[in-house]
């Protein structure tokens, strides 16, 4: 019993795939309207051919960076720092360094700089094309204004 409900399905399947559609002569599409008679369609035989629309080409601007002279780095500034190195910041007041340029030193960060020159470190990454994760090397030097 089980086989014959199996074996139906299947077969119905295969003939229904083996047969073809033969369209008659009722099915064929009408012939084309002669030249020069209108036609009961929606389209008007009389079109007008329109130009291709001008095409422009745009110009990308090309961002290139902007190299500032920077003056001569003074870093005669004193950074009070604990016994491992770290900056101290309750001995540095926010914005007390006020130099054009400032060399990274050992232990620094951008956050630290930022709070030396009393800028957002997202204005000081810009200023020097430095992407996220801030990474500064030792002797870099960074351009603050």
């Amino acid at each position: 019993m089980k086989k014959s409900f199996l074996l139906f399905p299947i077969m119905a399947l295969t003939l229904t795939a083996c047969t073809t559609y033969a369209p008659t002569i009722e099915d064929d599409i009408p012939p084309p309207a002669e030249v020069g008679t209108v036609s009961g369609g929606w389209q008007n035989t009389d079109t007008i051919e329109q130009p291709a629309p001008p095409v422009y080409q745009q110009e990308i601007p090309v961002s290139r960076p902007v190299s500032r002279p920077v003056s001569q780095v003074n870093n005669t500034f004193n950074i009070p720092r604990d016994a491992n190195g770290k900056p101290d910041y309750s001995q540095i007041a926010k914005g007390s360094y006020t130099g054009d340029a400032y060399t990274v030193q050992k232990g620094d960060t951008l956050f630290f700089v930022s709070y030396l020159a009393g800028k957002d470190k997202e204005e000081i990454a810009r200023l020097n094309n430095l992407t996220y994760p801030y990474t500064l090397s030792i002797g870099q030097v960074l351009i603050l204004k």
